[in-house]
C-alpha cells in the first residue's frame, strides 16, 4: 500500500507542477496539488467530496478560479519553483 501511495502522491505532484507551469505561476502551491487531485475522478478527493455532500465539478471550479486569481509570471515558461523556495 506504501508503495501505491507513493506513486499517487507522485503523479499528483508532477500533474500539479504542470498545472504551475502552464498557468506561468512562479512557485508551485498546495493549491496546485489540490488542482491535480480534483482531475482524478476516482482519487481520494472525489471520494471525501461525495462523502461531504460536494459536486467535484463544483469543487473544480473553485479551485480553477483560486488558480485564476493567483500572480502570474508572464514569458518565458517552465521555471515553477515550490512554495516557500525563495531561490532564483
Amino acid at each position: 500500500m506504501e508503495s501505491k501511495l507513493t506513486t499517487t502522491l507522485q503523479k499528483y505532484v508532477q500533474r500539479a507542477h504542470a498545472i504551475a507551469l502552464e498557468r506561468d505561476h512562479p512557485t508551485l502551491e498546495p493549491l496546485h496539488v489540490l488542482a491535480a487531485m480534483a482531475e482524478d475522478s476516482s482519487g481520494v478527493l472525489a471520494s471525501v467530496a461525495k462523502f461531504a455532500g460536494v459536486e467535484l465539478a463544483v469543487l473544480r471550479s473553485r479551485i480553477d478560479s483560486a488558480l485564476a486569481a493567483m500572480p502570474a509570471l508572464g514569458k518565458p515558461k517552465g521555471m515553477a519553483r515550490r512554495g516557500g523556495d525563495r531561490r532564483a
